[in-house]
């Protein structure tokens, strides 16, 4: 993918019309895409402000959208979708989701957004940013924790809360 999809939920596109910029009057307008939630109601919008028939809308500039969603004459019909989605996702995993989109064949502006978003959580384990607990003292819960090396205490999780193995229909 091209570009940075970081930026999306605060998305602004410049939006003209093909009828407007051909008879001088310009009377194009900022629209900021975080106001919207369907293509629908966007489009909407946009044929209030310029009421015309079947206008012909140009975006001759935006702000915070990856070339691979927007070009002059055409806006992803999903681009809602695909920030909804993104916004599952914290804003610095973003661009591994991107990659990992294009690693494994999936194109945003075409595949379900939200259902790549949620395997990409699926699959990608989480990363290493989070700042590394110090070492459980022995309780009475698990009186053995110091006898584990570090590295497995902290792969384990064990004696930062109880984890359930079995249930109570266990035979």
């Amino acid at each position: 993918m091209n570009g940075s999809l970081k930026y999306l939920s605060e998305a602004e596109v410049f939006v003209d019309t093909v009828f407007s910029i051909e008879s001088g009057a310009g009377n194009g307008n900022r629209f900021y895409l975080a106001d919207y939630t369907t293509m629908d109601e966007f489009t909407t919008d946009c044929g209030n402000w310029f009421e015309e028939d079947n206008p012909e809308y140009v975006y001759s500039e935006w702000w915070g959208i990856p070339d691979l969603l927007i070009n002059e004459r055409w806006l992803c019909p999903n681009i809602f979708e695909i920030r909804d989605a993104l916004q599952m996702l914290d804003r610095d995993t973003i661009g591994s989701f991107s990659r990992w989109c294009t690693d494994n064949g999936h194109d945003i502006r075409s595949d379900d957004p939200m259902m790549l978003a949620m395997r990409y959580q699926d699959h990608v384990p989480p990363t290493c940013e989070a700042p590394v607990p110090e070492m459980a003292e022995p309780s009475d819960d698990n009186p053995f924790i110091e006898l584990l090396p570090t590295p497995l205490h902290l792969l384990l999780g064990l004696g930062f809360g109880q984890v359930e193995i079995f249930d109570d229909n266990y035979n």
